[in-house]
This record gives structure tokens, C-alpha cells and sequence, in this order.
């Protein structure tokens, strides 16, 4: 047992630490990390030892292990409530000690690698030779059995009434849905809210293309013969100016619970329900078109007008039928698309980059690779370039599949995006009522896309750099290695019998 104080010698030398083991006991509560060198340090679990973040951070990377089944039940418990003690303890510290975020994150994403102990070390031993309730003795025992295995908890489930929101803990479900519910939230637990950069209208208006913005925004649908207005949209418009604080319980309860259907034919769009979700503890089921409203894309005056039918379900969902090269050919310094490399800064329109930055920073929310151009991206543009007069996306349709894809997010360092939508959906659905606002916790905030994200596309005039001409600057093509040309055995042979062939011919040639 070693001292707690900082001055002993082995708390000095952590960084060197590798920890091959780390147990905790309940009996005497203490904890015991066995290193690879044979040292074993015990410390009580009522102490304070000056652990360093590495140090910390190895031993949520490691299991308890349990030899039997009563070890296996209490260790499980006992290791959740003592990660429940830590996290609190380095909350706590984390100005003193200068943690920042880095080991809350460590101890959330505990939660997502650690197995149901209990469950698995009592499925094992009911294998083994000598377990009593195997064999013939199973019609005696197995009201039991089921009542024994009802109270075995994860982790995650035995830390959720400790740590979370009551909104978190969904109650009358299915043991199979609760246990798929409780893996996505373990999930989403230890990420981080995206913080949007929503479009500032006066910036824009200040540098000189807020009007065409606007423009290429709007939607009009016209008859093909008369060229008469069917129908009116702005839906694009209301999308960038969702301003909403983002509450991190609803994120979560949110993409926990949400589903979302992507077969659904175009006529079935206003009556098939193909959305789900939980929020404010509440199941909610919409069709598209209700999803829509809840975001305040579409009002009710709107919807009611004659040409609504036609635009709703004419809308395009994907991008399968568009030529991206050709596109990025006509807008593009750069001759070649590739979309692992290609950068929007090769775009000839500053315009265009302007609204590329209004969908990566506050639409799609992009986390990483803001530059980066992807297909969807120029799909979108080249219908805001075009007035949407060869075509225009499903609003709703486009937001509910960037939810479901980019929302929650299946990468590891990945973030909580689209929050303000969650937000928009929560008022929407009277979720956010003042006493619900006051249990939640401190909301995040949107942020401006603002001249520092937009410098490199403001002249020193504050206005907007002009379009850079074809004829005054010379396309760059990327210059590609020459292929190998790799010979089969078969075009060998060929080649062996023309030479042996010719061979003869030079022969009989002499010959003569």
C-alpha cells in the first residue's frame, strides 16, 4: 500500500507505468493495478492519489475480470458506480489539474467499450461442467434463471439514473429495444455538440451578394408551355435561418430512438409514416411532410395551395443522375475531378464558394474537411446556380438523410451535428415547454458564419472578390503518372511466335 502523497517515488515515474491489470474489490474497497513488472498498487477507494491523465486513461482502457458468478454481479455494479465517483472527482479538478475535456471523454467512451460483465461471465459458466442449473434440473429452475438474469445490468444501464436525464432512461419498452436503445446512447454519450455556423444575412448583404443568394435560393415552379408560376418555395431560405439553441439530452434522446425509411414512393410521401424518434419522452411517428412542417420548411397557407402536390413530390432525392465532372469542368480552374483531393477553392465563382461554406458549416456540418468538395455538394450547387429551372431536392428529403448520416455520426472522434434541427423539431412538438428548459442542461449556442470564415473570399474593400476568368489564368491539369503496362504469358507467347516467325523468314531470305 503506498502513500497518496506526490512525493513517493512511484507516483514519479508513471509515464513509464504498463498496467496489465485493473481490479476492484468490493469487500475492502480497494482498487489494485497489477503493472507488467510484478508491482502491484493497492489504493483505497475513499483516498485520493495523484494519477496522472496518462495514467487515467490506460486504466479506462482495461476490464474488470470476474471468476464467478456473485463476483461477477457485484464487480459490474461496484465498477459502474466507482466510474460514476471518478467522473465526478475529475469534474471536480479539471481547472486544477488542467484536464479540459480530454478525460471526460476518456471516461464516456468507457462506456462504449465495455461488454455486460455480468452477462457474459453467466453465460459462460452455465456452460461449464459443473454448473447445478444445466441439464435435467432446467423445468425447476428456470422461473429463477429468468428473475437471476432480469436483474444483471451493463454498465451502461446501471449508469444511466446516476449521470443522465430522465429523458434518457426510456421506460415500457421491450428488454431488446431498451438494450439497442441504451448501446446507441453509450455511443452517442462521450461526443461532442457540433457547434453551426448559420448564415449572417447583413454580412452578406455588406459584401455585396445577399440578393443573389437569395435568388438562387427561391424555387419557382412554372408550367412547361405557358410558363405560368405553379408553385412558390422559399423552404431552402428557412433552412439556413434555423436559429435554435442546442440542448445536449435531446440531441441524444433524439438520434438514440431515430429511424428514418428511405424506401417510399414519391405519391406516399404525404401519408406514409417513415420517420420515428423519441424526444421529450415522448415516441413520435411522421411522414415526411409532418418532419417538414416540425422543421418549419413548409406552413400551412403553403401547403394548402394547388401546385404544393406537384413540387412536394417532384422534388429530387438524390444525385445518381448527375454528371459531377462535367459540372466541376465548367465551374473549375482544374480539369480533372477528383473528390478525395479536389478542393473548392479551384472554383472560378466566388458565389458559389459562398454557399459551399452556408451547406458545410451549417446544413450538413461538415467537421472536418471543409474544403474538400463532394459529390452532394455539387449536386446542390449546380441546381442554386441554375435557379433550379433543370431540377431542384426534396428539402426534407435532403435534411432527414444528411440527420440520419451525418447526425449521430459512426466515426470515433466524430460529433453530434444538426442539433439546431432537433431543437426546431422539439419546439415544434411543445416539447420545450419553461419547466422542461429549466431540468435540461446548459444549451449550446449557434455561432455566425462571420468575415473570419469568409476572409479569403473578401477584397480588402469588404466586398466580394470578383469571378476569375477563364482566359486569364491557364486550367491546371494534374499530371498523372504513365500506367504500367503489365504483359500477360499469353501475349508473350504471341510475341515469341512473330519473332520465330520472322526469324524464318529473314532465313529462307539468306537462303536465296
Amino acid at each position: 500500500m503506498f502513500e497518496e502523497t506526490a512525493d513517493d517515488d512511484i507516483w514519479k515515474n508513471q509515464e513509464k507505468w504498463i498496467i496489465k491489470s485493473w481490479n476492484f474489490y468490493e469487500n475492502c474497497r480497494a482498487h489494485i493495478l497489477a503493472l507488467e513488472d510484478g508491482t502491484e498498487i493497492h489504493m483505497l477507494a475513499e483516498r485520493r492519489y495523484p494519477l496522472i491523465r496518462e495514467t487515467l486513461e490506460k486504466m479506462m482502457e482495461l476490464r474488470l475480470t470476474a471468476k464467478s458468478e456473485g463476483e461477477a454481479l457485484e464487480l459490474a455494479t461496484s465498477k459502474a458506480k466507482c466510474l460514476c465517483k471518478l467522473k465526478h472527482w475529475l469534474i471536480s479538478r479539471r481547472k486544477r489539474c488542467n484536464f479540459g475535456n480530454e478525460i471526460s471523454k476518456s471516461i464516456y467512451g468507457m462506456v462504449t467499450c465495455l461488454d455486460t460483465s455480468s452477462g457474459v461471465q453467466e453465460t459462460k459458466m452455465k456452460k461449464h461442467k459443473g454448473d447445478k442449473t444445466s441439464g435435467a434440473y432446467d423445468h425447476k429452475v428456470g422461473s429463477s434463471r429468468a428473475k437471476r438474469s432480469r436483474n444483471v445490468e451493463t454498465v451502461e444501464e446501471a449508469l444511466l439514473p446516476d449521470v443522465h436525464h430522465e429523458f434518457l432512461e426510456w421506460r415500457g419498452c421491450s428488454r431488446e429495444a431498451k438494450s439497442r436503445y441504451n448501446s446507441r446512447l453509450a455511443t452517442l454519450l462521450p461526443k461532442l455538440i457540433y457547434l453551426p455556423q448559420i448564415v449572417d444575412w447583413q454580412l452578406l448583404h455588406k459584401i455585396g451578394c445577399r440578393d443573389e443568394i437569395d435568388q438562387m435560393l427561391k424555387i419557382s415552379l412554372k408550367e412547361a408551355q405557358t410558363e405560368e408560376e405553379v408553385f412558390f418555395s422559399v423552404a431552402w431560405v428557412r433552412a439556413f435561418n434555423i436559429r435554435e439553441p442546442i440542448y445536449p439530452e435531446l440531441c441524444r434522446e433524439f438520434y438514440a430512438t431515430y429511424e428514418f425509411d428511405k424506401v417510399c414512393a414519391d405519391n406516399k410521401l404525404q401519408s406514409k409514416k417513415i420517420i420515428s424518434f423519441k424526444l421529450g419522452g415522448r415516441a413520435h411517428s411522421l411522414t415526411l411532410l409532418e418532419f417538414a412542417r416540425r422543421l418549419g420548411l413548409y406552413h400551412a397557407d403553403e401547403i394548402e395551395e394547388e401546385g404544393f402536390d406537384t413540387y412536394f413530390q417532384g422534388g429530387l432525392r438524390s444525385d445518381e443522375n448527375f454528371n459531377a465532372r462535367e459540372y466541376w469542368e465548367r465551374i473549375s480552374l482544374d480539369r480533372d475531378l477528383h473528390l478525395s483531393r479536389s478542393s473548392i477553392t479551384s472554383v472560378r465563382f466566388p458565389i458559389l464558394r459562398v454557399l459551399h461554406k452556408m451547406i458545410t458549416y451549417g446544413l450538413c456540418q461538415r467537421t472536418t474537411g471543409y474544403e474538400k468538395i463532394q459529390r452532394n455538394d455539387l449536386w446542390l450547387l449546380s441546381m442554386f446556380e441554375d435557379r433550379h429551372q433543370n431540377g431542384y431536392a426534396n428539402m426534407a428529403w435532403v435534411i432527414t438523410k444528411w440527420m440520419k448520416r451525418k447526425g449521430a455520426g459512426s466515426q470515433k472522434d466524430s460529433q453530434i451535428c444538426c442539433g439546431q434541427f432537433i431543437s426546431k423539431i422539439a419546439r415544434k412538438s411543445r416539447v420545450l415547454t419553461e419547466e422542461i428548459i429549466r431540468s435540461l442542461s446548459i444549451p449550446v449556442y449557434y455561432r455566425d458564419l462571420d468575415r473570419t470564415t469568409l476572409r479569403e473570399l473578401i477584397n480588402s474593400e469588404d466586398r466580394l472578390i470578383p469571378d476569375i476568368q477563364v482566359d486569364d489564368v491557364q486550367r491546371v491539369a494534374a499530371q498523372r503518372a504513365p500506367r504500367v503496362q503489365r504483359a500477360l504469358m499469353h501475349d508473350l507467347y504471341e510475341r515469341m511466335g512473330s519473332m520465330e516467325i520472322r526469324q524464318e523468314a529473314i532465313e529462307k531470305m539468306e537462303y536465296r
